[in-house]
This record gives structure tokens, sequence and C-alpha cells, in this order.
């Protein structure tokens, strides 16, 4: 199996890669952190510019029918840089739910604006005990959603959001769908956005629905079902999440071996000592490990019918077992100077806490996975 990227992929990389250099430093970042409200649209509407969150719309809708293999490098450079924006939240699983659900019409008027980068839609379809954390109805004109949902990434700066809720079907009981929520043509106060930042400081809110009109992202041209489609948003996020740490863990591997050889410590670099070669060694070994996984649960959720889908929880499963071990090592070889703030492998260790936590922990995978294999005994 190929694992390496095409002639276009590795370009699509290099061009996100001299953009984040130029534009994202670990310095400016620092800067854009203090006012996400204006440093978030500004770089999502440069993203935009560079075609990226058009990558996963097809053609027919102005994107460029992409796949997740296309957007492998550019998550992975979007880790490594500690890009503060909602790629996966808007450009992956948003995008990916709208696509999946058949729902031709809303596909016209929304796809092109988010293909664009002039819409943002984030991804709110948070479970709580098993079933989605908003409900809706329909009141004989309009679908209506009411609930919360808790950590929606850049949610107070989002046009729109995808939102998973539970509904009464008349004859058939509890349901669950997937809607669409548009902050336009909304009475005051039916979306309330609470901001806040998590760990590693990128912006998310607590959004509130009362009553919200929804559009449902299912209608009679569809042959997909709910289960369907959100097994598709999933694999998606996860597949995107595996990148991203990748990125995130290969940049603080790297910025540790340079430390270990430039820093001296009685008289000679540390990278002397057996025991800091054997640490970097396993890291080494544990990125590589990252890696290869990382680009098999892109590859999985490009083929979907193949034998492969399980591979992406195995993925995530990999990411979050080596990929703490090698952050939290990389904090241990800089010594006092990894757990401040003012250097920046501290930072990945906290990006990566926010990211592994996104569609399942090494725990969460490990228990699927178990039950899968079970079920297929």
């Amino acid at each position: 199996m190929d694992f390496s990227y095409s002639d276009e992929q590795a370009m699509l990389r290099d061009s996100v890669a001299r953009y984040l250099r130029d534009n994202f430093s670990f310095e400016q970042r620092k800067a854009l952190l203090a006012d996400p409200g204006r440093a978030v649209p500004r770089v999502w509407r440069e993203l935009a510019d560079l075609g990226l969150t058009g990558v996963l719309v097809p053609e027919d809708y102005g994107g460029f029918g992409g796949s997740m293999g296309d957007l492998h490098g550019v998550l992975r450079e979007a880790g490594a840089s500690l890009l503060i924006a909602p790629l996966i939240s808007s450009m992956v699983m948003s995008t990916v739910a709208l696509v999946e659900s058949g729902a031709s019409s809303l596909q016209k008027d929304y796809l092109p604006l988010m293909a664009s980068g002039d819409l943002m839609v984030c991804w709110a379809g948070e479970r709580a005990g098993g079933v989605p954390a908003t409900r809706a109805t329909f009141d004989g004109k309009h679908w209506r959603v009411s609930g919360g949902v808790r950590n929606v990434a850049c949610g107070a700066l989002a046009g729109g959001y995808i939102v998973a809720a539970q509904f009464v079907s008349p004859g058939s009981g509890p349901a669950e769908g997937i809607f669409l929520v548009d902050r336009k043509n909304q009475v005051p106060d039916a979306v309330k956005a609470a901001p806040y930042c998590l760990v590693d400081a990128s912006p998310a809110a607590t959004v509130s629905f009362l009553d919200a009109i929804a559009l449902p992202l299912f209608d009679g041209d569809t042959s997909h079902g709910y289960a369907q489609v959100m097994a598709r948003v999933r694999s998606a996020g996860t597949a995107a999440a595996c990148a991203d740490g990748l990125g995130t863990v290969e940049a603080a591997v790297r910025l540790t071996a340079e430390y270990v050889r430039n820093r001296r410590q009685f008289g000679k670099p540390l990278a002397d000592n057996q025991a800091v070669r054997h640490k970097i060694a396993e890291m080494l070994v544990g990125l590589e490990s990252i890696k290869s996984m990382s680009l098999l649960a892109a590859i999985a959720y490009d083929d979907p019918g193949s034998a492969m889908a399980g591979d992406i929880a195995r993925a995530k499963l990999i990411l979050s077992v080596h990929g703490r071990k090698s952050l939290e090592d990389a904090i241990q070889l800089h010594g006092g100077i990894g757990m401040t703030e003012e250097y920046s492998v501290g930072h990945y260790l906290q990006r990566f806490v926010v990211f592994d936590s996104i569609l399942g922990d090494a725990d969460e995978q490990a228990e699927y996975l178990a039950k899968q294999h079970g079920d297929a005994r």
C-alpha cells in the first residue's frame, strides 16, 4: 500500500506550510489569541483563499471534490503550527454531514457558501448519555431545535451549526436526525453562544438553542439514514484528528531532538547521554507508528467499502497511546523550560489533550474495537 502523497497533495501541503510559517508562527499565534474574535475570521478567510475550505465539497457546488488523503497534509501542518481554526469541526465534519445527507436543496444553498469560506458552519452534534444533546419538534411549518451543546469549536463565531437532535417520529417513537441551524432569520435568543477557551487556548462555546428554526438534512431524494451519515461524519472527524495529531507530535519530537542536540550540560550536549538517546529513539518509533496509522485512516475513509474501516479507530488508539507518551517525554527532556507558557513544547501537549478527546480517547477506541471484535465473532 502506497503511503506517500501524490504530487498534487504534496504541493498543497507545501503551500499550507509556507502560509503558516509566514503568518502563524508561535509568536504570531500568541498575539492572535489575544483577540480570537478577529483572528479566527481572518485566518478562515485566508484559508478559504487558499481553497482549503472547499476541498471536500463536490465540484458541482464550487468545491474541489477532494478526499481525506488530499486534506491529510493540510491537517498535519495545522497540528504542527498549533493553528487555531475549526478545520475538523467545519471544514471536515459539517461538510461531510451535508454532503452525505443527500439533502439536495440544502446542498445547493449552503455548500457553495461553505466552499468559498463565506459561511462557517460548525459541528454541534454532541451526545449526552448516549443520545443527542438537543431535541427537535415539528410545529406544522418548521422544525425547531432546543437544547445546549458544549465545546463547539469557535461556536460563538459560526454562522451556522450542524446539530444532531432527537425527535418523536409519528408511529415510530423516538428517532434521531441531523439538522442545520442557520443563525440568520432567527428570533432573538433562539441561538445563544457563551464563549470560552479550551486548555489549548482555542476558542469554543456552549451553544444554546431555544426553538431555533432548523433545516432537516434529509429529503425524499436521499437513501441514506441517520446512522450511516453519522458513521461517516464520525469516521471523517476521527481520521482528521489523527492527521492533526500526527503533525502535533511530529513538531514536538523534532523540537525536542534539536533541543537535546544543542543544550549542553556538564560540558557536553544532552544528546551524548545514552538515556536521552534511548528516549528520543522511543519517541521516533512511536511517531512512525502514528504516521503510518494516520495515513491508513485517511485511506480507509476514502475507501469506505473496504475491510479497513476499523483501521480508523485503531489509528486513533495508536495516536492516543503513543502521542501522549511522546509529548510527555518531550516536556521531560526539556526540563523546566518545557513547562513554561513562553515555550512551544508544552502547547503541543495542550493541543493534543483537546484533539485526543475528539470522538473518543484511547479507552473509548479500545472499547469500540473490542465490541466490534465481539460482534464479528
